[in-house]
């Protein structure tokens, strides 16, 4: 979120994208303290947190990519944030970003382990086993299909009340 002042003005005015359209609201106040609570209370309004029936802010977690190597043809990522001190690895595979801790500080048993869970992940990209998981509309019929088969192990017995 950010809080601005129009040129012109001397109210303060809020801003912040949530859906890619951006909401905008003028504090009608001058102090920036006062100004910086109004805001806080509108942009909590939108969000689905809530603590003690209140609305609250999430946190945001800020940290930067210190260190990055990249290996098979530039397509797996072994990485390092400035938040910690393990080593991280990515790599793009059907349309998304697959992400994984390494749990490891030194750089040559966190490669070894990234270079295994690309291959690892590869196998099963060759055998058909999803690498996301089930897409709901997939799994979807077979649900149904089990619903309509009768439970050999569960009887219902009306009789017996």
């Amino acid at each position: 979120m950010h809080i601005v002042q129009l040129n012109g003005t001397n109210n303060w005015t809020a801003r912040f994208l949530p859906k890619k359209i951006y909401k905008t609201k003028n504090l009608h106040n001058s102090n920036i303290e006062n100004a910086r609570q109004i805001a806080y209370d509108w942009y909590a309004s939108f969000t689905k947190i809530r603590k003690n029936g209140k609305p609250v802010m999430a946190k945001s977690v800020s940290h930067t990519i210190t260190e990055i190597h990249k290996y098979i043809d530039g397509k797996l990522h072994i990485y390092k944030q400035s938040n910690t001190k393990n080593w991280y690895a990515k790599f793009h595979m059907e349309k998304k970003y697959l992400y994984k801790s390494l749990k490891e500080t030194k750089f040559e048993i966190a490669k070894e382990i990234a270079h295994e869970w690309y291959y690892e992940i590869k196998g099963k990209q060759k055998t058909g086993i999803p690498i996301h998981g089930h897409k709901f509309k997939d799994v979807l019929p077979n649900f149904f299909a089990y619903q309509k088969v009768p439970n050999s192990t569960y009887k219902c017995n009306s009789d017996s009340r």
